[in-house]
């Protein structure tokens, strides 16, 4: 089978979170106890929500070792840490608790493995769930935006319903420039600082406004302070409500998730 995969380079962390939410997972594999499930890697999220939903089997693979690396090093933070030292290292608490989060779990990792992760979070202090390369690119559109606008950003996450958040929005966001910037920040000529022009070879939508109107769509039928993805996509891991947060990456389901590992 011939695959633009087999040509993009597998040389860094490329996805640092899973862009598929766990209800649209658990919807679409009606998961069994007999069940066995393959799982592309990817940053960890799926295979890991996969098992809390207590199948016989998980198997999870992929292309980029790099990927199969983050989910093998969750798996032991998850084995052997308490579930402060796992928040910590994604980011959710702040780059002074990634640093205490990784004092707390290098002396626990083999030699090499302590040496790689040494240098990706001396390379990303910030934790693991900006360090990929789509997330690090996608966080970074609100700063690209004057502090006026990035405060009216902000305000959609105030509203306690949909209709008057989508009038907010059209009302007032999309009387300055945000549009544009949001528009010509996620087109073809920037894209590629998040995900590998080739992997565009065959859409047909250009990526800026398919994207802006996606977002559109969301404002007008969802309630966005509750939308995981949204509020990550603007404001990134810090002061995400937990109930929010990926099933596996809660501490509910820390202590089930260890016993399913």
């Amino acid at each position: 089978m011939d695959s633009e995969f087999y040509n993009v380079a597998l040389d860094r962390l490329r996805y640092s979170l899973v862009w598929e939410d766990s209800r649209t997972l658990y919807r679409a594999l009606a998961i069994r106890p007999t069940d066995q499930v393959l799982v592309v890697s990817s940053a960890g999220c799926n295979a890991l929500n996969t098992l809390l939903a207590n199948p016989r089997h998980v198997t999870a693979i992929d292309l980029n070792p790099v990927q199969n690396q983050l989910l093998l090093l969750k798996r032991h933070v998850i084995r052997c840490h308490p579930p402060g030292v796992l928040r910590g290292l994604l980011g959710l608490a702040g780059p002074q608790a990634v640093t205490l989060a990784w004092q707390a779990l290098a002396p626990t990792l083999p030699d090499p493995e302590r040496r790689y992760w040494a240098a990706f979070f001396g390379s990303h202090p910030a934790g693991i769930l900006t360090a990929g390369r789509l997330e690090s690119y996608v966080t970074g559109f609100l700063p690209t935006l004057a502090p006026p606008i990035q405060r009216q950003v902000r305000r959609l996450l105030q509203f306690d319903t949909v209709a008057v958040q989508y009038a907010y929005f059209v009302q007032v966001l999309e009387a300055t420039s945000f549009r544009e910037q949001f528009v010509a920040y996620f087109d073809a000529a920037n894209l590629s600082k998040g995900r590998d022009p080739r992997l565009f070879r065959y859409a047909t939508e250009s990526g800026g406004p398919a994207f802006y109107e996606r977002l559109r769509e969301t404002l007008r039928t969802e309630l966005v302070r509750t939308n995981f993805f949204f509020r990550f996509f603007f404001f990134g891991p810090e002061v995400l409500p937990e109930t929010l947060l990926p099933p596996c990456y809660q501490r509910q389901h820390h202590e089930r998730l260890r016993q399913q590992l």
